[in-house]
């Protein structure tokens, strides 16, 4: 039975028979915009029954600050679902809804077509969309995923989880658990008026973080300048659609390849910069081919001055995109990375070393493994300064903290809370955090391998009596669990 949660997953499920996860999540969230939309509309006045004139284009009706043609609306669609041509009439409504609004809408909707998208005969994809329309409709789904507009970020998250996982570890579509967004919103605290920026952004993850901390601190939606990059058209389009759906609805979102060809630049040698950089990163995807490191030889920016990574390892890459992205003034970054990063050598090393002699390097935060939800390997967060009173780096070892889940370890507001606070003391703790200085790092070759610096606090033995009663507890706890189960399968069995 589908959980009010799972709508949108309910509804997209004719769509994932037939064509890929990305694609069928992009058209629900699409459908999705139009229904709220129509809904924020005729919350204003009644809808419109016919087409509107060239006259009365101006008075069409708006809805935070979008126009809604007439011919834009799920119930028209719905009410001819029964006729040929549902892909044509689907294409046309959004085209219509994008030309309406091309400041902001410009290339969400006119990228994609149902037309070409949708697979198979004329007949076969009427009846495809068809179904989906009659989804939209049920009475549950009325009641359940449009009369509670606070719910729409979570209905959202839920199908792009969903997708995500049928695609895959190679997916764009993962996010990020909700502990790990808070503890790099946490680390880089956005605030009111700042800008704030995600090279890699993904579905679920820290841009809208940021935007979201934000409204917490302030108790109100406000104009921020969220800016964003994705090499992949179809997870851009679906992260505007979040933004969208949850009321973010100032931000810049750019499809592109951010080492070859960075989207936010402000000349032909220099690259935006902005007061908060976030990102999460792709580890099955970087450390698979080329990331552009024949570009980076020549590269108009000046990112690799400090050295050049290898070929298969674009994730110090990445970084250096990061590091050239902060302010001057006010950039501060978190990243997370894998491990490797902190000790691989060549040019990595000679990264590491002009990081740590810019006195940049903040911190290093390792993590427990299986953080991210397509990679079970361990992974660390990288915090960086363009302005810091201190030369020495903290390093803390949280990889031992977290809640254990079936697929992935969860980090607890407990375990979020304890990084924050040893991050906000900068003190040694011992078996968990220790300032270090540069020195000291130079020493280890500008190696950053963590437990070179963090040690486990070795616990003392325990008496061999110790451990016998302690075991005799375990024992009577089993006992009484064991007929506590037994008496009520008796239960159980006796009604039955």
């Amino acid at each position: 039975m589908t959980t009010p949660a799972d709508e949108l997953v309910h509804i997209a499920d004719p769509l994932l028979r037939v064509v890929d996860p990305p694609t069928a999540c992009y058209c629900i969230l699409a459908l999705y915009f139009l229904k709220t939309l129509e809904e924020w509309s005729e919350s204003i006045g009644p809808v419109s029954t016919e087409e509107p004139s060239s006259h009365e284009r101006g008075a069409q009706r708006r809805s935070f600050a979008f126009d809604v043609p007439g011919q834009a609306s799920i119930k028209r669609l719905y009410e001819r679902r029964t006729a040929a041509g549902n892909r044509e009439r689907f294409d046309e409504v959004f085209r219509a809804l994008e030309e309406a609004n091309l400041a902001r809408l410009a290339g969400l909707f006119t990228g994609f077509s149902f037309a070409e998208t949708i697979p198979g005969s004329h007949r076969e994809a009427d009846q495809l969309l068809r179904e989906v329309l009659e989804r939209f409709v049920e009475p549950a789904q009325e009641r359940d995923l449009l009369r509670r507009s606070s719910a729409r970020g979570l209905l959202a998250r839920r199908l792009i989880s969903h997708c995500a996982r049928l695609e895959g570890a190679e997916s764009a579509l993962w996010g990020l658990q909700v502990g790990l967004t808070d503890l790099v919103i946490g680390l880089v605290q956005p605030r009111d008026g700042e800008s704030a920026y995600d090279p890699v952004c993904r579905p679920n993850g820290l841009l809208l973080g940021a935007a979201e901390e934000l409204e917490r601190q302030l108790g109100f939606a406000k104009r921020q300048a969220l800016c964003g990059e994705t090499g992949d058209p179809i997870a851009g389009a679906i992260v505007r659609l979040l933004l969208f759906l949850t009321n973010h609805r100032e931000y810049d979102l750019r499809v592109g390849d951010i080492i070859q060809n960075p989207r936010f630049v402000e000349g032909p040698s220099q690259l935006s910069q902005f007061d908060v950089v976030v990102a999460a990163l792709l580890p099955n995807r970087l450390r698979a081919g080329d990331w552009g490191q024949n570009f980076a030889q020549h590269d108009p920016y000046g990112r690799f001055r400090r050295g050049i990574p290898a070929r298969g390892h674009g994730e110090s890459a990445y970084l250096l995109h990061m590091i050239e992205s902060m302010s001057p003034h006010t950039g501060r970054m978190a990243g997370v990375f894998s491990r490797g990063v902190l000790f691989r050598g060549a040019g990595e090393e000679d990264i590491r070393r002009s990081l740590i002699q810019e006195n940049l390097l903040d911190a290093v935060i390792a993590l427990p493994e299986r953080t991210l939800f397509e990679n079970r390997s361990s992974v660390v967060l990288l915090v960086f300064r363009r302005r810091r009173d201190r030369e020495s780096v903290l390093f803390i070892d949280a990889s031992q903290d977290f809640d254990r889940r079936r697929s992935y370890n969860e980090l607890t507001p407990a375990d979020v809370q304890r990084v924050l606070d040893a991050y906000a003391a900068w003190d040694d703790v011992p078996g968990y955090a220790r300032v270090v200085s540069p020195g000291e790092i130079e020493a280890n070759g500008f190696n950053l391998y963590l437990p070179r610096y963090v040690k486990p606090v070795e616990r003392p033995m325990r008496s061999q009596d110790e451990l016998v009663a302690e075991h005799r507890v375990l024992l009577g706890e089993l006992e009484s669990v064991s007929s506590s189960v037994n008496e009520l399968i008796a239960e159980l069995t006796t009604r039955t």
